[in-house]
């Protein structure tokens, strides 16, 4: 350090070996990563939230919650932490496949494929970036994954096709590796296929359907507000006359039970529910190939909230669907109408093994961002369940006995019991802080100081604790505010009053000494002494200091400078002899 006739002021230190903000992120960073390894994907999102919190600059972190949050289905939230993540590191690859992928998820493949392109313009051949591209690019091609549901749902030469195990083979290995088409050119079958898939019209005497073993282009009102509108049906590709008898007869049954079905639609939308039901039931019988005639009628007992009769139609639905190989989206759908409806009773069990259920016929970000929610639900309803204020108290009772006795290991997991039963106790947090200070976990202990202030903003004894941690871990700073803060509610408090006498003791006796560098170090990572610090006044101030004793005087007794001088010096930061 300098001096000027007696003033000297001590540039800011940092030890790295010292606890600092960041280092604190990286705990939380540590804790995401084995929630994500056991699956617990809310747990772990929760976890970077946090690292986010203490470090804002580190890409990484949002890469991770962008993992979290694609694994629990949102990937509009997985997409925002991936930009960021870019945004802070354009040169993080790994960005890139976070935005590729949560773009994937979103059904907009060709931004996608932009995404990873960017990335591999950043790190040419990386080998995560050329696979995520490479899937994308096939879902998005004719042979992606939606094809298996496209055939099954077009004429029924395709359906006998796959009956075929010749047939499935050449399509498996089409659909792993595109460059093997060739090999296949001499089949026939390969080329109506292709024609079909890519939309260039239907083969020779076939037509496009969507129901079940027999197609069948039908729509069905679905199981909320969003979903309760019958969906409009797809406009249907003209197609040859049916070259058999059967199939003549085939498709005159499917078009009354497709008519009977329009006009269930119309009475749906006119919430004439009895004569819905009527209409379906008369397309059911005219024309037995179409499950979603029955997720229709489904439909209607959801909107008339008759749960119970819903599920049973939707099983009978997927029954049926099973029978007629209907669609993997069909037999979706139906777990998903099964799902809203075991929601809606409150049988959170039986909702999420429908959802379940509905992604192992077909993925869909919807069904799994309803899935997680649901799991958060049940979470949620559990833990109020677990809510008992008497038991609550026994448990602090319990916590406090064996704290006097010396066992806080036993104490925090009392408090912490007793915390379940009553998470809006201001003074169970409290008590569980001073045993995690005899355990030497300042961490937690600030954050159950912090979490007891923020439930009772005037429990002064949560103020008067987090003060004693600050002294301890020497955040002299950060103590002398908390002190004053619980002063400002009891002006007579002697544990405040007294923790503030000692703090400002310790600060006026660091004056003299030379930098303490941990304390220094734990000072820098608080952002409001970076943000003083960052101040180009008060780095012109720091300067003028060095030089200019009366500066220094001048500085100390401004209104607007002199109390950030004050508080670098309570951090450590700053000395001035």
């Amino acid at each position: 350090h300098s001096s000027a006739s007696g003033a000297c002021v001590s540039a800011p230190t940092t030890l790295e070996e010292s606890v600092t903000m960041a280092e604190k992120a990286a705990e939380f960073k540590a804790k995401g990563n084995a929630f994500l390894g056991e699956g617990k994907f809310a747990e772990a999102a929760e976890a970077y939230t946090e690292a986010i919190a203490l470090d804002g600059s580190n890409h990484v972190f949002y890469s991770n919650r962008s993992a979290a949050y694609l694994s629990m289905g949102d990937a509009e939230k997985a997409l925002a932490d991936a930009d960021k993540c870019i945004e802070v590191n354009p040169s993080f690859a790994k960005g890139y496949g976070r935005k590729g992928a949560a773009l994937h998820k979103l059904g907009r493949p060709q931004d996608s494929v932009e995404a990873y392109e960017a990335g591999l313009k950043v790190a040419p051949g990386n080998a995560a970036l050329q696979e995520g591209l490479k899937a994308v690019q096939q879902d998005a091609g004719p042979f992606g994954s939606s094809m298996w549901a496209r055939l099954a749902m077009g004429p029924p030469k395709f359906r006998e096709y796959m009956g075929d195990p010749s047939y499935m083979a050449m399509m498996q290995a089409i659909q792993r590796d595109q460059s093997t088409l060739m090999n296949f050119q001499h089949d026939p079958r390969l080329m109506e296929t292709v024609t079909y898939l890519l939309g260039m019209g239907m083969p020779e005497g076939a037509e496009e359907g969507t129901g079940g073993a027999s197609g069948g282009a039908a729509s069905e009102p679905a199981a909320s507000s969003k979903e309760a509108e019958p969906e409009p049906e797809p406009e249907r590709v003209p197609t040859p006359e049916p070259a058999t008898e059967e199939e003549k007869e085939e498709r005159e049954r499917r078009r009354k039970g497709d008519a009977l079905k329009d006009e269930g639609n119309a009475a749906y939308k006119a919430k004439d529910f009895d004569e819905a039901l009527r209409l379906y039931d008369a397309a059911i019988e005219a024309y037995d190939g179409d499950v979603t005639y029955i997720l229709n009628k489904a439909s209607v007992r959801f909107a008339q909230k008759e749960y119970d009769a819903c599920i049973e139609l939707c099983r009978e639905a997927i029954d049926k669907g099973r029978d007629i190989m209907a669609p993997f989206d069909v037999i979706a759908k139906a777990f998903t109408r099964m799902g809203n409806a075991a929601l809606k009773k409150g049988d959170y069990d039986a909702a999420i093994e429908a959802y379940e259920s509905s992604l192992t016929e077909t993925d869909s970000g919807e069904v799994r961002t309803k899935l997680y929610k649901t799991r958060q639900i049940k979470k949620k309803k559990e833990t109020e369940a677990y809510y008992d204020d008497d038991k609550a108290a026994e448990a602090k009772e319990r916590g406090n006995a064996l704290f006097k006795a010396g066992d806080f290991r036993g104490a925090i997991e009392e408090y912490s019991e007793a915390i379940k039963r009553n998470p809006k106790s201001a003074v169970y947090y409290n008590n569980r802080a001073t045993a995690k200070t005899k355990m030497m976990d300042w961490v937690g202990a600030l954050a159950d100081c912090n979490k007891a202030i923020s439930i009772d903003p005037a429990y002064v004894k949560a103020y008067s604790r987090k003060g004693h941690i600050e002294t301890f871990t020497k955040e002299y700073h950060r103590a002398m505010e908390t002190y004053k803060q619980g002063l400002a509610l009891a002006p007579d408090d002697p544990e405040c009053r007294e923790g503030l006498q000692r703090v400002v003791m310790k600060i006026n006796a660091s004056a003299g000494e030379e930098v303490d560098k941990e304390r220094a170090s734990r000072a820098m990572s608080d952002p409001e002494i970076q943000r003083i610090m960052g101040d180009p006044m008060v780095q012109q101030a720091l300067r003028d200091m060095q030089t200019s004793p009366e500066y220094a005087t001048k500085a100390m007794m401004d209104p607007e400078m002199g109390p950030k001088i004050q508080k670098l010096i309570a951090a450590g930061v700053l000395q001035v002899k």
